[in-house]
């Protein structure tokens, strides 16, 4: 992936499509499982939760890490749109011409 667009071992022009896909990947990624965590803990916290102020905290946990997740899937949604639309899919695919 990288053995067309190095120069000397420094990344080029070439190289900001798949670049810009990897870091991408990961940071959507990321906040994909972090918001599943959240989803998760905020499930024990209401579950094991006796009533009262813990409720409440589980309850907007809950809505918080749901509202970040929708926002992950409309940034990959908006990303393919965008790609589609342009016709830059080496944003997607990760290889440019």
């Amino acid at each position: 992936m990288w053995n067309n667009c190095t120069v000397n071992g420094v990344l080029t022009i070439p190289c900001i499509g798949p670049l810009f896909n990897r870091i991408l990947g990961i940071a959507l990624s990321f906040a994909g499982v972090v918001s599943l965590f959240l989803i998760i803990a905020a499930g024990i916290t209401f579950i094991t939760s006796g009533g009262g102020k813990q409720v409440e905290q589980a309850k907007n946990m809950l809505t918080y890490a749901i509202v970040g997740l929708v926002i992950v899937l409309l940034a990959i949604f908006i990303i393919n749109l965008v790609a589609g639309a342009t016709g830059v899919t080496c944003i997607i695919a990760g290889v440019c011409k």
